[in-house]
Parts: structure tokens; C-alpha cells; sequence
């Protein structure tokens, strides 16, 4: 397991270390509010290295689970346009594509994250199917007219409040009768 899944996690090791470590500077102040002292994207707002560290633990995440979700995850034979809110770094957009020859996706993120997006649409040659969309799903418009989004790593970093708000936003982006695949720790 080892020889198989370092050489792909090592890279996002010290990102992982910078999330799920330094927050804990802010465990007694969130303690005492009940409430996060601020989330990662705000407090690495203004680090750049930060965000190519973060899609490095993504992109490891989907060598290590993408394949199995495509091979779960029924699409329409209809589906042709994929959503894939907070996409990052795409590949988890690239591997449905693949899976699924008729369908085009669009990554919708923040700027920052979109830089490794097309680093890795460009490597994967998938330029003329998947596409970057610059903004932030919770103040932007997703657009319309797809078949399928992915929500994924999302959930976990919200209240169920904004989860839902999030949600109706997605659905609001779908066609009638499309679906919303959930991803998440």
C-alpha cells in the first residue's frame, strides 16, 4: 500500500498538515464562541502556496477515489453537460468525461484553484471537453442548462444551513430531472 499510495500522497501531506493542524491554534477561541474562528480559505486567503498544497491533497484524493465514483455514479444517456461546483483541480470532471464520451464539464471555483484546473486538463489533454469557470458558488451564478453536478469535499466544511442554500443553488443550475452527486468526508 505504501509503494502504491505515497508517491501519490506526498505531495498534499503538508497541506494536510497546514488544514487539519494549524486550525487548532483557534480550538480555544471556537471553543469558547461556538463557532469557527475563521475557515481555511479566508485564513489562506493571501497565501498562494497554500492553494497549489490544497489541490495537491484533492488531486490525491481522486487518484484515490475517483475511479470508483465514476464506476458507481449512474449519469442519463442523456447527460451531456456536467457541473462541478468547487471542482478545483477537475479531474474528478475529467474522469466522468471520460467515462462518458457525449458529456462536456465545466469546473466552477475560485481563480486560484482554477490555476492547477487547467495545468491538469492540459495534461490530461481533455482541453476540448472540460472547461474553467472563475467565481465563487456562493455569490456567483452556476448558470443552467446541465444534467449532472458534483458536489464534492463541500458539505463537510458547512452548516447544514449552508449545505442547503448550496443545494438549491446547484438544483437551481440543473435541468429538470438532473442529478446532484455528493461527495464528502
Amino acid at each position: 500500500m505504501t509503494a502504491k499510495w505515497l508517491p501519490r500522497l506526498a505531495a498534499g501531506l503538508r497541506a494536510s498538515e497546514r488544514s487539519l493542524l494549524q486550525p487548532l491554534e483557534y480550538l480555544e477561541e471556537s471553543v469558547r464562541t461556538g463557532e469557527p474562528s475563521v475557515n481555511s480559505y479566508e485564513r489562506y486567503a493571501e497565501d498562494q502556496s497554500w492553494w497549489r498544497e490544497q489541490q495537491d491533497v484533492m488531486i490525491a484524493v481522486a487518484h484515490m477515489v475517483g475511479d470508483d465514483i465514476v464506476a458507481r455514479v449512474k449519469l442519463p444517456e442523456t447527460a451531456r453537460r456536467l457541473l462541478d461546483v468547487g471542482g478545483g483541480h477537475g479531474l474528478h470532471a475529467i474522469k466522468f468525461c471520460r467515462r462518458y464520451p457525449q458529456l462536456s464539464a465545466t469546473v466552477f471555483d475560485l481563480p486560484q484553484a482554477l490555476e492547477v484546473a487547467r495545468e491538469v486538463i492540459a495534461v490530461e489533454a481533455m482541453g476540448e471537453r472540460v472547461s474553467v469557470q472563475a467565481g465563487n458558488f456562493w455569490t456567483d451564478d452556476l448558470g443552467n442548462g446541465y444534467d449532472a453536478a458534483l458536489v464534492f469535499s463541500i458539505v463537510q466544511m458547512n452548516s447544514p444551513d449552508k449545505t442547503t442554500e448550496l443545494l438549491r443553488k446547484v438544483a437551481g443550475a440543473l435541468n429538470p430531472g438532473g442529478l446532484v452527486v455528493i461527495q464528502d468526508q
